[in-house]
């Protein structure tokens, strides 16, 4: 409870605006969600669909992506949506929605590419989730 309570002090004094708090931020977010996976609460959703991978870069990669993006991925992929009930849902039009899932994966590969880069040791250890 004390080391909890120590991140979320630390985590308290930090900002987003700066971008060495804001990788603090998320290092604290990272070491949250691997607690919340040891006792088996499910923190998977629409709008954190991040907490899906178990290892930091792929987890890194998709919480950069814009949030309508991760909608679509989390509609299509977790829920198995076909691409009108992902229209439905949205309120977007089909066209719209083919190109947010393109532009969603392709921010994906290239968030986990950045990240490979900056945690060489990290490529290939840990699952996938």
């Amino acid at each position: 409870m004390k080391k909890k309570r120590k991140n979320y002090t630390k985590a308290k004094n930090l900002s987003f605006n700066n971008p060495r708090d804001k990788f603090e931020l998320d290092r604290i977010s990272y070491q949250n969600y691997q607690r919340k996976q040891y006792t088996n609460e499910k923190s998977i959703d629409i709008n954190h669909l991040e907490n899906a991978f178990h290892n930091e870069i792929y987890y890194r990669a998709m919480k950069e992506i814009p949030l309508q993006e991760k909608k679509v991925l989390y509609l299509a992929i977790f829920e198995a949506s076909d691409l009108e009930n992902v229209c439905k849902t949205l309120k977007v039009s089909k066209s719209e929605v083919i190109r947010i899932k393109a532009s969603g994966i392709k921010h994906f590969k290239e968030n986990v590419e950045k990240y490979k880069k900056m945690y060489p040791k990290k490529n290939g250890g840990g699952t996938n989730g």
